[in-house]
């Protein structure tokens, strides 16, 4: 990463001298990375260390490395309580879809299999009679 081998030891014992008072290894911390590294990078450092800049920023420095963290998971959706099918006339496959807590598609499926009774409509659609989900009423 250093383009002089010897830099990445020299960093480490100049970060230790700083960190335990000694006030020229700033200066020589700002050569080191103003020729390694650039201007803009060393000033960053050292305003890091004189503590204007928020932690975390520079892992070489003893901070931990950021790491993306995962996002949030998702919770799982409270469960549903039923809705509350009529007990005459007929229901929308919406509606039992709402009531069993499942997709339309799966109801479509029920009718198909005969698990649901319904009725065909002329135009493509079906009425489903409500008192098969109410044996006693």
């Amino acid at each position: 990463m250093w383009d002089d081998p010897n830099t990445e030891r020299l960093l480490a014992e100049t970060c230790a001298r700083w960190k335990q008072g000694d006030g020229a290894a700033l200066h020589e911390l700002r050569e080191i990375l103003t020729r390694e590294c650039g201007a803009p990078f060393a000033s960053a450092v050292v305003t890091r260390l004189q503590g204007g800049a928020p932690s975390g920023v520079f892992g070489f420095l003893g901070d931990p490395i950021p790491t993306a963290e995962p996002p949030p998971k998702a919770s799982a959706p409270p469960p549903r309580s039923p809705s509350p099918l009529p007990t005459t006339g007929y229901v929308s496959v919406r509606a039992v879809a709402a009531h069993f807590g499942v997709s339309t598609k799966a109801v479509y499926r029920w009718m198909a299999s005969g698990r649901i009774q319904s009725e065909r409509r002329p135009g493509g659609s079906y009425r489903i009679p409500a008192q098969q989900f109410h044996p006693d009423a």
